[in-house]
């Protein structure tokens, strides 16, 4: 049995964007629990984040996952890139 992660995949149409931060927030969505950093390359990329690093009560309280890409991961001022198939295995 796969342990409890999220899956996802990244793709990076015209190698726009360097990075991809995954972030969980919990209770009031202002607190982040935890926050995986993952190096995007032109093409499908695909992402498994393993739950278990977070072990913590709060983990029962994931309010909010984001996909965040910051100014500086910006290759280009314009692009395209997708997220999909993003499924949470418990």
């Amino acid at each position: 049995m796969k342990a409890a992660s999220v899956d996802l995949t990244v793709n990076n149409f015209t190698n726009s964007i360097t990075d991809i931060n995954v972030e969980f927030k919990y209770s009031n969505n202002l607190q982040k629990l935890y926050t995986y950093k993952y190096k995007i390359t032109a093409g499908e990329n695909k992402i498994y984040i393993p739950l278990a690093k977070m072990k913590s009560q709060a983990l029962q309280e994931i309010s909010e996952i984001c996909f965040v890409v910051w100014n500086n991961q910006f290759i280009e001022s314009e692009g395209m890139f997708e997220l999909r198939n993003i499924a949470l295995r418990i």
